[in-house]
């Protein structure tokens, strides 16, 4: 990254680039260590490619448990809806529970 006599930023594509792979990671859970880690590996060269591989396939299983648990977070909260919806249909929590719908879920 460079700046002007100013101090203001100039940055290059590959600046963004960067920026926009550490958000991602960061956004997925990575430590900073962690991406501290793959840019020191990154710098030393063709060396660290199978520790880079390994530090992504890592961070890809760890997304994968993450979208796991939304979906079932997600199908929770869906039956919530349902249920509240039922309820605000009929006026009445207990006129529900005759209906069969269950509060928990």
């Amino acid at each position: 990254m460079h700046k002007t006599d100013s101090g203001r930023r100039i940055f290059e594509e590959s600046d963004i680039e960067w920026i926009e792979l550490i958000t991602c990671l960061k956004s997925t859970g990575m430590k900073i260590k962690d991406i501290r880690k793959f840019i020191e590996w990154y710098i030393e060269g063709d060396s660290t490619l199978q520790d880079r591989l390994a530090l992504f396939r890592n961070q890809k299983e760890q997304v994968e448990r993450q979208i796991e648990d939304l979906y079932r977070h997600m199908e929770k909260i869906n039956h919530k809806i349902h249920y509240y919806e039922v309820v605000c249909g009929v006026g009445k929590e207990e006129e529900a529970k005759h209906l069969g719908i269950q509060k928990e879920g």
